[in-house]
């Protein structure tokens, strides 16, 4: 396969990866809550973002750690206000 064809690939990919939760931060920041959202399901999201950069790293596969940063960057954005959310609730 052509270089030029992978990266094209990979910043594809890195580009709907982080485009996909955009909407959910929004929501999550502009109601300032995601009681809706499953503690379980954002665990497991932010350790499939550490495995993946961790994996991009030793691979190397630099379009795997961009997408995986910018994508936990939004993980921890949710963690964030939904941390937020829990103690206005208690």
């Amino acid at each position: 396969m052509g270089e030029a064809l992978v990266a094209g690939l990979g910043a594809a990919a890195t580009a709907l990866s982080t485009v996909s939760l955009v909407p959910q931060v929004w929501r999550s920041l502009r109601t300032r809550s995601a009681r809706d959202i499953a503690w379980g399901w954002l665990g497991a999201a932010i350790a499939a973002s550490l495995l993946w950069i961790g994996y991009g790293f030793l691979a190397p596969a630099a379009a795997v750690v961009w997408a995986n940063l910018l994508t936990l960057v939004q993980f921890l954005l949710i963690l964030g206000v939904k941390l937020a959310t829990e103690r206005r609730a208690a």
